[in-house]
């Protein structure tokens, strides 16, 4: 009897926590998504709204000049007037699948084109189970 009582509760344990990281993942992947529609709309101050954990790390990445400009914000109007300052008239690309595994969603797209600004990858954490962006990687097709 009591080997039976046992083997319920670890399948409903089981179960539970596989649902628990089901839904977990769902809500990065949505979370992933908002970025990539703020990002494409040239407002990344709509995602100060909900913001929760500490500072934001930007990173760009020159395809032809050599080197990567990072620098860290305390909110996004911040990161997004340092992002699009002097690309008026760039293109944005966010092509591809958001795939997320453990603390990061990378997007891949073939190929750059110049004048084009590429969102590749989101690193994120949790504060009290809700997803924030700890850092986020462009790729500057100059």
């Amino acid at each position: 009897m009591k080997t039976k009582v046992l083997a319920i509760t670890f399948l409903v344990l089981a179960f539970g926590l596989n649902a628990f990281g089901q839904a977990r993942a769902e809500t990065v992947q949505k979370f992933s998504g908002r970025v990539r529609q703020a990002f494409l709309a040239r407002d990344l101050a709509r995602l100060d709204a909900g913001k929760v954990g500490g500072s934001i790390r930007v990173s760009v990445e020159h395809s032809i000049a050599d080197g990567t400009d990072v620098k860290s914000f305390t909110n996004f109007k911040q990161a997004g007037k340092w992002l699009m300052r002097g690309r008026v008239d760039s293109n944005l690309v966010a092509k591809g699948n958001i795939r997320c595994r453990v603390t990061t969603c990378s997007l891949t797209s073939k190929g750059l084109l110049h004048n084009s600004l590429y969102l590749r990858k989101i690193t994120y954490g949790y504060v009290k189970g809700r997803p924030y962006v700890r850092a986020i990687h462009f790729v500057d097709g100059d």
